[in-house]
């Protein structure tokens, strides 16, 4: 699960910084972005992109908060075997 949150999360972390909010575009880019995908696509898929690398990383804790609360599978194994 690090790997996943270490190859996938970080890089879109690193992605969303390079796209400016379309305000602080410069007008030209401005024009170009409203004739070429327009602003509301624009926002939407970068909100999509930024819950995605958001859910990774929450996945990522659950997980990991999950694997420090289980039981190690030794004391699993003498429960089994103790039948209790």
């Amino acid at each position: 699960m690090d790997t996943l949150t270490k190859e996938v999360a970080v890089p879109l972390g690193t992605y969303m910084k390079g796209f400016p909010p379309v305000q602080r575009l410069h007008p030209f880019e401005q024009a170009m972005l409203e004739l070429t995908w327009g602003t509301q696509t624009y926002e939407k898929v970068l909100t999509k992109v930024d819950s995605l690398r958001k859910s990774i990383l929450e996945a990522s804790c659950v997980f990991c908060f999950c694997d420090l609360n289980c039981r190690p599978r030794r004391l699993h194994y003498q429960d089994r075997q103790s039948g209790v």
